[in-house]
């Protein structure tokens, strides 16, 4: 319970705010992962961020919004796949 704990203690006050830095250039200037275009946002012409990282613009894209603003939702995401990965390396360790 300790990692999970300690990653919701870390994130508790970055939830709430909005895009920042080059997130302006993924999701609000060309949303393609808002509409769900994973493969032309990690394969397109137009050079982005996440350009050539199909893994993370498919984790972008498969990510639902349930209704919250959708930095938040991302953020939501973000970190359960940290709580995710700090479990795993817990396990192993």
């Amino acid at each position: 319970m300790l990692p999970i704990a300690a990653a919701l203690l870390a994130y508790a006050g970055s939830l709430g705010g909005g895009f920042v830095f080059d997130d302006y250039k993924v999701f609000v200037d060309r949303p393609l992962l808002v509409k769900g275009d994973w493969w032309e946002a990690a394969f397109g012409t137009w050079h982005m961020p996440l350009a050539n990282r199909p893994l993370v613009c498919a984790t972008f894209a498969l990510q639902p919004t349930f209704g919250l603003p959708l930095a938040t939702a991302y953020r939501i995401g973000n970190l359960a796949l940290h709580i995710v990965c700090a479990l795993l390396v817990l396990g192993v360790v």
